[in-house]
């Protein structure tokens, strides 16, 4: 057995069941802090016998029934940290204690673990919806503004509903198809798949999706992640922008109304008045004719006027199945702007 316990590339130590050390190796000395000494048996006994460890060992000994049974336990030594695993010696009368150094593993748990914490909560934070599929479009997790958007398009955001659901059930059709079909794409391509703006809940939300193969460190293709955007106040902002722009626009053709047509009409309109004062025995086809030069000129000026007035540039078709045209009075006004309206008989 004192050969065994001296190749044996870890701390072990035999003991019978009152805890006397029967026989320990080099490593085990050396990690309790003796030497090897005659009496290093000795000494370990005394030693075990003011420590935590021993009681953790008399513990672990006493609960041992059967050749087959092992109880383990971890001991902290200094800043060290041990595996310490107990089992019944082949004679089934002594018992043998291992010690595995465990610092630098459970280092790299906590690291893995600190790691992880701190990007599950950097993904519970990012203002985008995010998903993570295996390869056969099953959700293996969804971060909370994914579940907020899966509760307000279905009314199913409950994690529990939602690991293990396919794709399509996240949101209503034609939408979780079409989540399908990038997230397939995506894998067969091995490469980022985007999709159309889509308008949902009668016009209040607007998204946006992508879809980004998943590897593992072999670079294996393991699933994919599907983020989804919420473009609302984006959209509403480039829907105001259009609009500026088209206001910018007629604010430009008022200058140049203004410049090209309202002179040009102040001197129709003064001629027209003119020849009313200055021809008192016109006959009435004539006067009837001046007043529809006068009346035409003030439709032109109402026109000029309501363009250079306007706050929101809307079309609409004037002519059935014709173009569409710059809806200048609204369409509660469409009869008074219906050119036949203001027409008048010759």
């Amino acid at each position: 057995m004192d050969e065994f316990l001296q190749r044996f590339p870890r701390a072990a130590l035999l003991v019978d069941d009152a805890l006397t050390v029967l026989a320990a190796n080099l490593r085990a000395a050396q990690l309790f802090g003796f030497g090897n000494s005659p009496d290093l048996v000795v000494e370990l006994t005394q030693w075990l016998a003011t420590q935590e460890l021993g009681d953790e060992l008399a513990l672990a000994t006493a609960t041992l029934t059967g050749p087959a049974d092992e109880e383990t336990f971890e001991w902290r030594n200094a800043d060290r940290h041990f595996e310490v695993s107990v089992c019944w010696e082949a004679d089934g009368e002594h018992f043998l204690v291992f010690l595995i150094d465990v610092t630098d593993a459970r280092l790299t748990e906590r690291i893995h673990m600190d790691a992880r914490h701190y990007l599950e909560a950097i993904l519970a934070d990012i203002p985008l919806g995010l998903a993570v599929l295996d390869v056969h479009q099953n959700i293996t997790f969804a971060n909370r503004q994914m579940r907020e958007l899966c509760n307000r398009l279905t009314g199913r955001g409950d994690l529990i509903e939602i690991i293990g659901a396919s794709i399509e059930q996240l949101a209503p059709e034609p939408t979780g198809t079409r989540w399908q079909s990038i997230c397939a794409v995506a894998m067969e391509a091995d490469a980022t798949k985007e999709d159309e703006r889509e308008t949902l809940l009668d016009g209040d939300l607007v998204i946006s999706a992508q879809a980004q193969p998943l590897h593992d460190h072999r670079v294996h293709l393991t699933g994919v992640i599907l983020v989804v955007e919420d473009v609302t106040e984006q959209a509403r902002l480039e829907g105001e922008l259009i609009r500026m722009e088209k206001l910018a626009t007629v604010g430009e053709m008022v200058i140049t109304v203004n410049h090209e047509i309202n002179n040009p009409l102040v001197i129709i309109s003064t001629n027209a008045q003119s020849l009313r004062l200055m021809n008192k025995e016109l006959d009435d086809k004539s006067k009837k004719k001046i007043e529809r030069i006068e009346n035409q000129v003030k439709r032109i000026s109402d026109v000029t006027e309501r363009l250079r007035t306007m706050e929101e540039v809307t079309s609409s078709e004037y002519i059935a199945d014709g173009p569409a045209m710059v809806d200048i009075w609204g369409k509660s006004d469409e009869a008074d702007s219906d050119p036949k309206s203001s027409g008048e008989d010759e």
